[in-house]
This record gives C-alpha cells, sequence and structure tokens, in this order.
C-alpha cells in the first residue's frame, strides 16, 4: 500500500536537495580533516621553504621626461614628443621593450663580463650561441614595472646573488640613458649640419646682396633644409618670430601698393621705382630677419639635443638587497593556510554531496516516508555477551533508546493486538539483531513474557549473541525438519528464545513450510509477544516469505551507512510483499552537532540519581532445557 510513496520517494531522491545547515555542522564535526589537510600542506611548504633556493631583487627607479619639446621636427629614439595618454603609454611600451631588448642586454653582458662571472654562468661562454643564452637568461630576469599616474619606472633584476642583482640592474639603467643620449645626438647630427650651412649661405648672398626679385623653385623637405629665405620661413619657430610677422605683413603691404602702381605709371617712372625699391629692401629685411631667428633657433636646438639627451635619467639607483625577495615565505604560508582551509571544506562537502546514506532522523524520514520508531546512539565497541545494553544501568548505555522503540510500536497499537514483531535490515552488519534482542529484552522488562526466534538460518547470531558462543543448540531449523521443538530460558525473566538450529543449506525451502506458521501461532497462545530475528532482505528471499506472518515488521537502517536507494527499493519489497512495516529503526547514530538538532534521543540518566552499577558480565542463558516443550508443541 506503500508503492505511490515509494515511487514519489524513487522519484524525488534523485533531485537532492542541498542541506546547508546540515553541511555546516559536517565540517563542524569534520574538522579534523581540515586539520590534516593544513598539516600536510604546511609540511610540503615548509619543505619547500627549506629546499628552495634565494632569489634576491634590486630595484632602480628611473625617470622620462614626457613633455620634451620637438625641435625641427626631430624624434628620440623611444618616440616623439608626449602630447596625450596615449603617448605616455606608447613611450612607456617602448622603455620596457628596450629595456628587454637583445641591443641593450648585450652591453651589458659586456661592459659586466658575465660570460666569464661564474656568479652568473657556471662556465665561460665563448660562442655566439651561449652568449644569446646569457642574453635569454639576463631578459628573464628583468621585469620593469611603470609607476601608474607618474613619469616613473622601476626596474628590477632578480638573482640569487644580491650584490650581483644590484651590478646588473644599476648597469642596464644606465646603459638604457647612455644609450638613449647617443641616439639623441645621431639623429640630431644631420638636420644641425644642414640647418647651420642653410644659415651661412643665406648671409653669404645676403653679403652679396644677389637676391632674386622673382621666386625660384622651392622644394619642400622635412629632412633637409632649402638655401633660400621661403624655406627657413617654412620652419614654425621661424614663422612665428615677431620680426618676421611683421616684416612679411609690411611686404604684403607694398606687393599691393606696387600692384597699383603698375596699373598707373611706367616702370621707369619715379613712383614705381621707389616702391619697387622700397620692396627690395623689405625682402632684404626679412631675410636677415630669418637669419637671425635661425641662428637663435640653432642655439636653442643645440641646448635641446643636450636635453632631450637626458629624457632618461637614473632617478635612484638600486641597493644591496638584504632580504630575498622569493620565496615570499609569509604570503607562501598565508596562502597555504587559506588553500588547505578551502581543500578540508570541498573534501568535507565532497564527501557530504556523494554520501548517499541516510544518516539523521528527518533525512530518513523525508526520504523513506515512514516514521522512526526510534535513534539508537552509536555505542562503544563491546564484546558479543556485552551489546544486550538493556542489561546496562548506565545513562549513557543506549537503554532508553530500546524503551523509546517499545513506546512507538505500543502507540501505533494502544490495544494491544500486535503481539509479533519482525525485525530485519536491507544487508547484512546493519544490527537488526542486536535491536531484536534489545527490544526483547525491554518487552520482559515490562513483564511480558517473550520468545525470541531467530529465522536467519543462513547466518544465525542470535545463540551467539545471547549465550556468549555458538553451541549448535536445536533450534528453528530442527523443528522445521521434523524434530520437537526446544524452547531456551535465559537468565533473564520472562525472556526465551529459539536458536536457528542445525545448519541448513535448503533455508528457503523449510521457512516457505507451513510448520513456522503454526509455530508462531502457537507461541502466541503461550508467550505475550513474539520478537522475529529475520535475514536481510537483499541477497535472499526468506524474510518476504515471514513478513505476512507477523503484526508489525521494523526496517533497521544502519545510520551513515546504508544508501538511500537500498532502503527505498527494500521498503517497495517489502510492501509488494504484504509487509505491515511499522516504521524504522536509525541504528548507531554518531553523537555530533547535526544530530543533536536533528534526532531527538534523550537520555533520561542526567535526572537520576546515580545508582550502585551492577558488574558487567556475560548475559549468560539458563542451562538449556533440552527437553520438549510439550505444552506448546501439542497446543
Amino acid at each position: 500500500m506503500f508503492d505511490e510513496d515509494f515511487q514519489e520517494t524513487g522519484a524525488t531522491s534523485g533531485r537532492r536537495e542541498v542541506d546547508w545547515r546540515a553541511i555546516a555542522y559536517a565540517a563542524l564535526e569534520k574538522w579534523w580533516l581540515i586539520v590534516i589537510c593544513v598539516a600536510v600542506t604546511w609540511v610540503a611548504v615548509g619543505i619547500y621553504l627549506l629546499r628552495a633556493e634565494r632569489i634576491y631583487a634590486a630595484t632602480a627607479v628611473i625617470k622620462f621626461d614626457a613633455d620634451t619639446p620637438r625641435i625641427l621636427g626631430s624624434s628620440d629614439l623611444l618616440g616623439e614628443d608626449l602630447r596625450s595618454d596615449e603617448q605616455r603609454k606608447e613611450k612607456l611600451k617602448n622603455i620596457q621593450f628596450v629595456l628587454q631588448s637583445p641591443p641593450l642586454l648585450r652591453r651589458v653582458v659586456a661592459n659586466n663580463h658575465l660570460d666569464a662571472d661564474p656568479r652568473f654562468v657556471g662556465s665561460t661562454a665563448t660562442s655566439p650561441a651561449e652568449r644569446d643564452r646569457l642574453v635569454s637568461k639576463l631578459a628573464h630576469s628583468i621585469r620593469v614595472v611603470p609607476r601608474t599616474g607618474t613619469a616613473f619606472i622601476d626596474v628590477t633584476v632578480e638573482h640569487r646573488n644580491p650584490e650581483l642583482a644590484a651590478q646588473l640592474v644599476n648597469s642596464l639603467v644606465e646603459e638604457l640613458s647612455h644609450m638613449n643620449s647617443d641616439a639623441y645626438r645621431a639623429a640630431s647630427q644631420s638636420s644641425s649640419v644642414s640647418l647651420i650651412e642653410e644659415a651661412q649661405d643665406l648671409q653669404r648672398k645676403l653679403a652679396d646682396r644677389k637676391l632674386n626679385e622673382t621666386k625660384p623653385e622651392w622644394g619642400r623637405s622635412e629632412a633637409a633644409l632649402s638655401t633660400n629665405t621661403q624655406h627657413l620661413l617654412a620652419l614654425p619657430r621661424i614663422a612665428i618670430d615677431p620680426t618676421v610677422v611683421a616684416i612679411r605683413s609690411s611686404i604684403a603691404q607694398q606687393e599691393v601698393e606696387l600692384a597699383n602702381l603698375r596699373q598707373v605709371y611706367l616702370p621707369k617712372h619715379p613712383a614705381y621705382i621707389q616702391a619697387e625699391s622700397k620692396l627690395v629692401e623689405l625682402r632684404q629685411a626679412l631675410a636677415n630677419a630669418a637669419l637671425r631667428a635661425a641662428q637663435t633657433m640653432q642655439v636653442a636646438y643645440e641646448d635641446g639635443v643636450d636635453r632631450e639627451g637626458r629624457s632618461i635619467q637614473v632617478f635612484q639607483a638600486a641597493a644591496i638587497p638584504t632580504s630575498p625577495a622569493k620565496p615570499r615565505s609569509v604570503l607562501l604560508v598565508l596562502v597555504s593556510l587559506v588553500g588547505s582551509v578551502g581543500l578540508g571544506v570541498m573534501l568535507v562537502l565532497g564527501s557530504e554531496l556523494f554520501d548517499d546514506s541516510l544518516k539523521t532522523l528527518n533525512e530518513t524520514e523525508g526520504i523513506l516516508k515512514l516514521p522512526v520508531l526510534s535513534t539508537v546512539p552509536r555505542l562503544p565497541t563491546r564484546t558479543n555477551g556485552e551489546r544486550i545494553v538493556m542489561e546496562d544501568d548506565s545513562p549513557m548505555s543506549g537503554a532508553e533508546a530500546f524503551r523509546a522503540l517499545r513506546t512507538s510500536l505500543f502507540l501505533l497499537d494502544p490495544k494491544g493486538k500486535d503481539r509479533s514483531f519482525l525485525f530485519t535490515s536491507t544487508l547484512a552488519g546493519e544490527g537488526k539483531t542486536f535491536c531484536t534482542v534489545n527490544y526483547a529484552v525491554s518487552l520482559a522488562h515490562q513483564g511480558l513474557r517473550t520468545l525470541v526466534i531467530d529465522c536467519d538460518l543462513r547466518r544465525p547470531v542470535l545463540e551467539e549473541l545471547i549465550w556468549g558462543e555458538r553451541k549448535n543448540l536445536p533450534g528453528l531449523a530442527d523443528y522445521l525438519n521434523g524434530e520437537e521443538l526446544t524452547i531456551h530460558k535465559t537468565r533473564i525473566q520472562n525472556l526465551y528464545f529459539v536458536p536457528a538450529g542445525s545448519a541448513a543449506a535448503n533455508a528457503s525451502e523449510l521457512l516457505a513450510r507451513v510448520g513456522l506458521q503454526d509455530l508462531l501461532k502457537k507461541a502466541l497462545r503461550e508467550f505475550d509477544r513474539v520478537v522475529v530475528d529475520s535475514a536481510p532482505i537483499f541477497g535472499v528471499s526468506d524474510t518476504l516469505r515471514l513478513v505476512k506472518e507477523v503484526d508489525a515488521v521494523c526496517l533497521v537502517v544502519l545510520a551513515g551507512k546504508t544508501p538511500r536507494k537500498l532502503a527505498t527499493r527494500c521498503l517497495q519489497l517489502l510492501s509488494r510483499a504484504g509487509a505491515p512495516v511499522a516504521g524504522i529503526i536509525l541504528n548507531a547514530v554518531r553523537s555530533s552537532l547535526r544530530s543533536s538538532y536533528d534526532n531527538p534521543y534523550y537520555d533520561y540518566g542526567y535526572a537520576v540519581e546515580p545508582r550502585k552499577r551492577r558488574p558487567r558480565v556475560l548475559l549468560k542463558a539458563a542451562k538449556p532445557d533440552l527437553r520438549p516443550n510439550h505444552d506448546l508443541a501439542q497446543s
């Protein structure tokens, strides 16, 4: 009758909802896993720090002039003058490129004799390939970092020798400055020579007063200057000279006046000759003004070239580092701490997300759609004879869990119609026999004559649990084979048991005989309660043949071990077999933060005055009465 519920459970169990509170409790419970991850990581980091090579970093600071004025339209080695942020960024990239370029690095290698320095190279490098390898090695040790929003650049060289690191970075920035100055001077030499020649030629022509009235064909070339006044005037700095501007304005007015006179007078008219002479004088004055401006510009140009050559300066030389830059011990320890804690948390989350077992009461009831009759706490490891916790007066013995189980089953049937109970599990080793015996003892303590029958004929352990060892006493298998039934009495008042008996190869066939049904009916006439310990559901079909013969079936689930799908499938099989499933017994629940709010296991022992505990002894069965119980057999 539970098929529909089980089908819903099966449909929803595939979509597991993440219980973050349970995961948080799991992380607190499995703190040891996080501690192990941290310890292992720190040991590995410690070994690495002890064995890692110490690397020292020496840093020099260079400053570049971002506002160098252009002179004669020339450009420097690293780019033209910077008029915008884009040009500034471009120049920074150029400087970074030059600092790691092979030509500059070859000069550093040669000036510092790195090819023969044992601190930098193990053996002397003689071949070109070996020198190129030195250049590549030096390039990999250089780090260039611009300071955002400033004209400063940090240049760092890393090496295991602190003195050599400082020496290399200082040599690198000095060579960069020298290289930049040399490039400026080489670029300006041709322009300077041309400007001087043009100025001298113009001065000679002015002295000879051989200026032509008509304009010659003047070309425009930015690489060299023409030998006439108009080409000098094409230079922006000469064209904007105040004297040149004033004379050119006067020339324009005089040319207009001369054009008007041409329409009125002939060329030999005195007014025409006077106007023409004045125009010639103005042109000669313009040539003289252009020459003076060119000479002034030459002086400024030479000064500008010298300043451009110093556009990259060493602002701060590198000092010899006193402490290694690598490995970064503090940073490495902090990162390893965060990483190891994160790894431990991930392992905990992974174990929780991939763990398909039933662990808590709410989880079990939500998945299986059945009530949890009792949660049995996980108890310390005991010997076989001490597994009957109902005989232990200790407050933490777990006996209260079986009293709660007894109460739960009673509340399901207050009128007492349910007198026979069957305990089973999904697989072996989940504690069904342990729960069977302790529940039977709890009934016996209540004054009910209780009979425990071991129906697990394949792997019987009931006799060993009660007797302390396997005695191969006659029992159920012998009765089903036609022999008389022997019921054994224990030292516990009102508690009797029937062991599995002799080994049976055909257990399923024996349990299918009608004799077992008669046995249960006759037992209920002589005893108040009958508790059956059956075989697990999976692997064998023995239990499914018995479930219809009892009044209630209890499924034992091992907390943290029994898979959800397996338990769900087990209940489906019981439902199809017509089993009156009463509920679930959650066995071996760990005492943890998660179970403290999820599992209502309550120990009443804290409110009871401590009693003198009896010595723990094996729960010995009474001397077996091998005589048949004629009253039960014949009734």
